[in-house]
């Protein structure tokens, strides 16, 4: 009976078995590596064709059954089986597979395997941007990747970088890539107009309030495949700053602190001292007709001799400080990563810095096993001084380092500054110091929201709305004890408000069939709106020295106001194919309507198509152990571009009076209705390999980016009663060649070296112009078959050995002494022939060296700085540039600068190739050398991990340009802040 009973409960249970078994329940789990969850990641039952992928943060969930095989595959990793028992949660940490190497990159709305990829994508890691001592992380982009540009024309802390990726594609409409933070679009300099208002508004950046300690990586997207998504916007490529974020673990403690000290990079520019300063002014005014006795009253001998740099500039006095602190992690469920900053940075010229605090929160939570939500939050609070470097005001620093008499004193003997000031009618950035305050704060925050919810099987449905809104409030007084101002003293108050808000909301399918074909498809809605709502006023005359707010002063001498928005509604479709991860399809389409267009043209259609074909993983390639991959990818797409005026296609009304009262009246320029969008057609093909076993690796590629119906102004008939309209009317092509190489020199036990760079080949060419648009533009020529940036200068043809008079050729090839006959000829470009970066990193036990340089080459720089300082006797009482020691005196002199003559009227010094100059430079960007914990250290103590390291950011310059090399992207000069150059010592502690 025993054994009967036995019997039965053994089937009972055999039969318990098999039912669970059969019955499907839900699996969830995280995938990861050693660095944490990682995202794209196939999960696929085995012998079926049922899976799924692991979403952003490395999650998953799948229906199966007891005793079914989960399969995780991953690009660059070892495969992973593992066998569902009585556990709902299977959890795996994958290994990488060193034959097939490869990352994980940041594309549009989501991430993938670099395999995958399309398009023509560049990555650079937080390691290589976070410890850049500056307050914009864009400059420390520069020479990291190929076909981007990164120029910083000044050196002013929170000033702008001129950012641009395969060159400028328009002239009236946006010509800075898109920033996204963390699937969120936000206000760049040239997207929005933060800082508008005050002084020298043009040196203050939006991406100055980011802090770069929160930056985990910033990705480069830059053809249609991998731009298209984003419609208009992405037109001039997309730069994707990707966050820190916790990951799943005990929590992690970081603090770093870094102090360095800064001066000038570069100071070849030298001035007169005041002997031969007084010696050339008597000799101007003697060559003018002055007697020799009164020339002699006019500049007697001095005593003094100011070196006005040492007022102006605080070389390695200039202190910047950076500290931040974060903690992360996380568990199965929830995620987070919080930070705090502060940023102190001294400018070095006077006048000038910067401070910043930043904080910053992320979140992410697994609320159900259906459903995640996320959230981001950031703020900053940034005060700015901006000293007046970018314009000829005389109470600029920079400016009385050039042109300040070296006979005049800057303070007198009991320490207050010299009222007297003999060439500026007494303006002087000494005392506009001493007596003024000028200042700037803004307030920034960063904030997105997102829930993602798997509705069925292979679907995802995500919403996300993100905004980026700043607070910018200037404030400046001038004293009425600084007689540069009026009696009663004077005060400017400006206030803005800035916004940028997303809401997006896409739908995700994705499909494993029979493990060989693999489908994506994204369908998405978004809206965007962005604004600025701005006023400012002006007055003066206040009670006394106590009262500085504006409202105590009795007169207002000026004002403004403006109010300005635009939105942008979207439906976008993108899709990924591929075929046992060895051919890829990628098609996108993308339907934008802007508000800064006429109803008739508000909708625009820009789409792409790509693809790429795996070649190593081939059979044929089986036997070829020394390739490790090899990919060829290609795309071409269609992309549209937006005005930088938010009205440009409407008429215009201006405000005034009319017999005393309020009027209104259209301006010059009239509406145009059908003004449509510019269009950019792009192709991209380039190829991608690793060799011998990964030691050399890299990317060749060639692109064309043609645009067509461009902006621009058209003229119009007086009798219409306007002047001008903008119009769609002209189209550039930029086309040119990327090269990217990485060599691991030395890989052994205790010494690594690599070494690698990067290249790119950029041209130009004006394809269609108006007729009204063709022909001389100040200092350039607008013509078809040219670069855009062409200089159209009359030529320099030296000086005359005879009578020192300065000559021009003619249209002859003659040589002429009236400037208005001299040829205007075609003297080169702004745009460089080539640029890029070059790097090494050495690393012995626990040492490593890092360093790390950008170039460029072939492009000219109109100095309009020397066209003052070399002003021979034009600009008279002026200090000049000691270049001007080369004069004519005599004849049979052979000198480089004619005739120095008081009041000079022979256009010496007016727009030729006399001011044109090579603009090529080789910069030293970064060099750090530094020292990691070893184990020996941190045993027994709070430590984790740390690190040491001493850092040189643009410590050698080597260029021909008479200044600092890095100058606007037009390739002009004039009286420019330069750049720091900063050593600095951190320290980075894990805990």
């Amino acid at each position: 009976m025993k054994t009967k009973f036995n019997g039965f409960l053994t089937l009972l249970l055999a039969l318990v078995v098999q039912i669970s078994f059969a019955q499907e329940k839900t699996i969830s789990g995280t995938v990861s590596d050693a660095s944490g969850g990682l995202p794209g990641v196939s999960v696929v039952i085995k012998e079926t064709q049922k899976g799924t992928e692991t979403d952003f943060d490395g999650k998953y969930t799948i229906k199966a059954k007891s005793g079914d095989v989960l399969v995780f595959r991953y690009l660059g990793y070892k495969t992973v089986e593992k066998t569902i028992g009585t556990t709902n949660t299977i959890s795996v940490t994958l290994e990488e597979d060193a034959s097939v190497l490869d990352e994980v990159v940041v594309t549009s709305y989501g991430s993938t395997a670099k395999r995958a990829t399309t398009g023509s994508i560049t990555t650079v890691k937080s390691e290589d941007i976070e410890n850049v001592p500056t307050a914009n992380f864009a400059e420390a982009l520069q020479g990291k990747s190929t076909g981007l540009q990164s120029i910083s024309s000044s050196g002013q802390p929170g000033s702008n970088s001129s950012v641009r990726i395969r060159g400028t594609a328009s002239v009236n409409g946006n010509t800075e890539p898109l920033y996204i933070i963390d699937g969120i679009p936000v206000s760049s300099n040239s997207a929005s107009d933060l800082g508008a208002g005050g002084l020298d508004a043009g040196n203050r950046d939006p991406l100055s309030n980011i802090s770069s300690a929160d930056i985990e990586s910033v990705t480069i997207l830059k053809d249609a495949s991998s731009t298209s998504i984003y419609g208009a916007r992405g037109a001039n490529g997309i730069i994707l700053i990707t966050t820190k974020k916790g990951k799943q673990g005990k929590a992690k403690f970081s603090l770093s602190s870094q102090v360095g000290v800064s001066a000038r990079a570069v100071e070849l520019f030298e001035v007169l001292n005041a002997s031969e300063y007084i010696e050339l002014q008597r000799e101007s005014q003697i060559n003018a007709g002055i007697e020799p006795a009164v020339a002699v009253l006019n500049y007697p001998d001095s005593d003094d001799d100011t070196d006005w740099s040492e007022y102006a500039y605080r070389d390695w006095d200039a202190v910047t400080k950076n500290t931040n602190f974060s903690a992360s992690g996380g568990n199965e469920n929830v995620n987070y990563y919080l930070s705090l900053g502060h940023l102190s940075q001294e400018g070095i010229a006077v006048g000038s810095g910067l401070e910043r605090l930043s904080s910053s929160l992320n979140l992410q939570a697994n609320t159900s096993e259906n459903s995640r939500v996320g959230m981001s939050f950031s703020y900053s609070k940034t005060e700015q001084q901006t000293a007046l470097a970018e314009s000829a005001y005389f109470a600029s620093p920079i400016l009385a380092t050039y042109l300040f008499p070296p006979t005049d004193t800057p303070y007198l003997s009991d320490g207050t500054p010299n009222p007297v000031a003999s060439v500026t009618s007494g303006t002087t950035f000494i005392k506009d110091n001493y007596y003024d305050t000028e200042g700037s704060v803004t307030d920034r925050l960063i904030g997105s929201v997102d829930i993602a919810v798997d509705i069925w099987n292979d679907f995802t449905l995500k919403s996300k709305f993100g905004l980026d809104k700043s607070f910018f409030n200037y404030k400046q007084y001038g004293s009425s004890l600084n007689d540069s101002n009026p009696s009663g003293g004077t005060a400017d108050r400006a206030y803005q408000e800035v916004y940028n808000w997303t809401w997006t909301n896409t739908l995700t399918w994705s499909k494993t069939l029979n493990e060989d074909h693999n489908l994506n498809v994204l369908l998405g809605q978004e809206i965007n709106k962005e604004g600025s709502d701005y006023f400012e006023v002006v007055v003066e005359d206040f009670p006394n020295g106590i009262l500085q707010n504006v409202g105590s002063a009795a007169t207002v001498t000026g004002h403004a106001s403006s109010t300005g928005d635009s939105s942008l509604k979207s439906y976008f479709l993108n899709g990924n194919y591929n075929f046992q991860q060895k051919y890829y399809l990628n098609a996108t389409i993308r339907r934008d309507a802007s508000s800064r267009f006429g109803p008739d043209n508000k909708w625009g259609t820009f789409w792409s198509v790509g693809g790429n074909w795996n070649v190593s993983s081939e059979d044929f390639m089986k036997d070829l152990t020394w390739i490790n991959s090899l990919k060829i990818k290609s795309s071409y797409g269609k992309q549209g571009n937006l005005p930088s005026n938010r009205y440009l296609w409407q008429g215009i009304f201006l405000n005034d009076t009319y017999n005393e009262s309020p009027a209104s009246y259209p301006s010059s320029t009239a509406a145009n209705p059908e003004l449509k969008w510019e269009s950019q057609n792009s192709f991209n093909v380039g190829l991608e390999f690793s060799l011998f076993n990964n030691k050399l690796s890299g990317e060749v590629t060639y692109f064309s980016r043609e645009t067509s119906d461009l902006l621009f102004p058209q003229t119009l008939e007086g009798s219409s009663g306007y002047t001008l309209r903008y119009v769609n009317a002209g189209g550039f092509t930029n086309k040119g060649a990327e090269i990217e190489l990485n060599y691991d020199v030395l890989n052994i036990k205790d010494f690594n070296w690599s070494i690698g760079g990067n290249i790119t080949f950029l041209k130009n060419k004006v394809n269609t112009l108006d007729e009204g648009t063709l022909g001389a533009d100040g200092l350039y020529i607008r013509e078809i078959g040219e670069t855009w940036n062409t200089f159209y200068l009359r030529e320099w043809a030296g000086v005359d050995v005879a009578t020192g008079q300065a000559m021009w050729y003619d249209a002859n090839g003659n040589i002429t002494f009236n400037y208005t006959e001299g040829e205007r000829v075609k003297s080169g470009n702004a745009d460089p022939k080539f640029y890029g970066g070059v790097y090494t990193n050495f690393s012995y036990k626990n040492w490593e060296l890092v360093a790390n340089a950008s170039y460029q080459y072939g492009n000219k720089i109109y100095n309009d700085t020397s066209r003052i300082t070399n002003s021979d006797g034009a600009f008279a009482g002026f200090n000049q540039s000691r270049d001007q020691l080369d004069r004519w005196q005599k004849p049979g002199d052979i000198s480089a600068n004619p005739q120095r003559i008081s009041g000079n009227s022979s256009n010496s010094n007016q727009a030729s190739t006399r001011w044109l100059e090579d603009g090529s430079f080789v910069r030293l960007k970064n060099v750090s050398i530094g020292y990691n914990f070893s184990e020996a250290i941190t045993k027994n103590t709070f430590l984790n991990g740390g690190k040491i390291y001493l850092q040189g950011t643009n410590l050698l310059t080597i260029t021909d340009f008479n200044g600092d090399p890095e100058q606007s992207i037009n390739g002009t000069h004039w009286f420019s802040y330069p750049n720091p150059k900063t050593i600095s010592l951190g320290i980075n502690l894990s805990f």
